[in-house]
């Protein structure tokens, strides 16, 4: 009996140890399964890394045709076209029309007017029968434009000034010039002269807040959209040139009626042209670029044209040529100016040096032009006391001359 028992019990751990033996060894095929496996998934996943990373290399170097298809960029603006001063949306099917709102200070205004702004807004929500949106959009206010501007006033301003001066010379210089119209004169390259210097100013102070801060404004808009499916049972009796024209006649209407009202609240409205949307989507998808790529330098640019022209070479000449005509005779006139000013003050340094010879001269004209009216006796007398006087001025003069001889050889000597 006992050794039945212990050959059982034998038995038993026997089969136990072979279990456990079966088991182990599946533990062990399926560890190494798994070990191949987490391998396998390692080499993928670098493979796809690389086959990644060259794919981006490649497209950095030479961008392939899909990145660049139109029909990514539209699904990404989602728009389709700018036409007729309307955005139009969903192959076709839906129209935008957007007004520019600018208004008044609300806090300025007095009790009175701010009581009829109130019921005016009220009015217009009242009469709203359609559907609106209203989008503020903030920008950073680009004023090279204005400066330019300027810029281009300014040289007018310093022409004017110029003129102006050159007109004070000649008017200082012209004879018996009476001070009312020298005065005037004055006042005048007065005024050019100090407007100029003020816009100049104002050009360099507003030049100087551009560098150092941005200025920013808010542009406030009601946008307005309508489908003409809306309206139709069936599309298919017209085509998108129709639909466009029903929905450009709809949106116009009612965004007239909306300005209408708008005045009411002391607000002015205006429809944006296809220029001006195309504007405010370009300032809503390009925020950062905006003020370095504006609107207007694309289309100045012309980015979108085949090919650029310049200015014509000629034109430039002739702009240069009349710069110069303008600035030559404006210097000859200064010129003229003072050379007829030397002149006469020349002429009258002779006359009044001479004097006496011119006074003596005019007298012996008038004796002989009165002979016949005085008596010859009278007459004789009076041409040799003329004589005789003409002679001591004469000696005189020689005296003079002399002198003058004398003290410069004198001052020569003096100087040796």
């Amino acid at each position: 009996m006992e050794n039945n028992s212990t050959t059982q019990i034998t038995g038993i751990l026997n089969i136990i140890l072979i279990t456990m033996v079966i088991i182990l060894v599946i533990l062990v095929i399926a560890l190494i399964v798994i070990k191949v496996r987490e391998k396998a998934r390692e080499k993928a996943i670098k493979s796809n890394d690389k086959k990644n990373n060259n794919v981006s290399k490649n497209t950095e170097i030479k961008p392939t045709a899909e990145a660049y298809q139109k029909e990514s960029v539209y699904d990404f603006m989602e728009f389709d076209a700018i036409e007729d001063n309307m955005i139009i949306r969903k192959d076709r099917t839906r129209f935008v029309m957007v007004i520019k709102c600018t208004g008044s200070n609300y806090d300025l205004a007095s009790e009175d007017e701010k009581l009829a702004i109130e019921s005016g807004f009220i009015k217009f929500l009242n009469s709203l029968k359609f559907p609106i949106q209203i989008y503020i959009q903030a920008r950073k206010f680009n004023i090279d434009n204005s400066i330019s501007e300027y810029k281009e006033k300014i040289k007018k301003l310093a022409i004017e000034a110029e003129r102006a001066r050159t007109n004070y010379e000649f008017v200082r210089r012209t004879p018996n010039v009476s001070e009312n119209d020298l005065k005037n004169a004055y006042m005048e390259v007065m005024r050019t002269s100090n407007v100029y210097e003020y816009a100049k100013d104002v050009v360099i102070n507003t030049e100087r807040v551009k560098t150092n801060r941005n200025i920013l404004k808010k542009e406030h808009y009601i946008v307005v959209t309508y489908s003409p499916l809306e309206d139709l049972t069936s599309a298919d009796m017209y085509d998108k040139e129709e639909l466009k024209d029903k929905a450009f006649s709809e949106l116009y209407i009612r965004c007239q009626s909306l300005i209408r009202v708008l005045n009411a609240c002391d607000v002015n409205g205006k429809i944006l042209n296809s220029t001006e949307l195309a504007e405010l989507l370009y300032v809503a998808y390009n925020r950062e670029q905006y003020e370095i790529y504006g609107i207007d330098k694309v289309l100045e640019s012309q980015y979108n044209q085949l090919y650029i022209t310049a200015e014509d070479i000629l034109d430039k000449k002739m702009k240069r040529l009349n710069e110069k005509v303008e600035l030559d005779a404006i210097n000859h006139a200064t010129e003229i100016l003072t050379r007829v000013k030397s002149e006469k003050e020349k002429e009258l340094e002779y006359r009044q040096q001479n004097i006496n010879k011119m006074v003596r001269k005019m007298t012996e004209m008038i004796l002989e032009q009165n002979k016949n009216r005085i008596e010859d006796d009278v007459f004789q007398r009076a041409k040799e006391a003329l004589k005789k006087e003409n002679t001591r001025e004469e000696e005189g003069d020689n005296e003079k001359e002399k002198s003058k001889k004398i003290k410069r050889r004198r001052t020569t000597g003096s100087n040796i």
